[in-house]
């Protein structure tokens, strides 16, 4: 499976790695990011399980429950 992520998901995951490597503090680059440390946490753990693929959106590649149906039916 090829893992897309945009360009701000990239930074957040590049972020992340110097955090957990001790590099830099949360509290700078949480407000850098403009994201809380709450959620800032959640990425860390999400990270931890899925890997690269923790930070990338979840509903990337999945068909919006919006999407009107078209003439052929799908």
């Amino acid at each position: 499976m090829e893992l897309r992520m945009t360009t701000k998901e990239l930074r957040k995951l590049e972020v992340l790695m110097l955090v957990k490597r001790g590099k830099i503090k949360t509290r700078e680059r949480v407000e850098e990011l403009r994201i809380t440390k709450r959620h800032f946490r959640r990425l860390i753990r999400r990270h931890e399980e899925e890997g690269a693929g923790g930070i990338a959106h979840r509903s990337r590649g999945k068909k919006s429950r919006k999407l009107f149906p078209t003439a052929n039916g799908t």
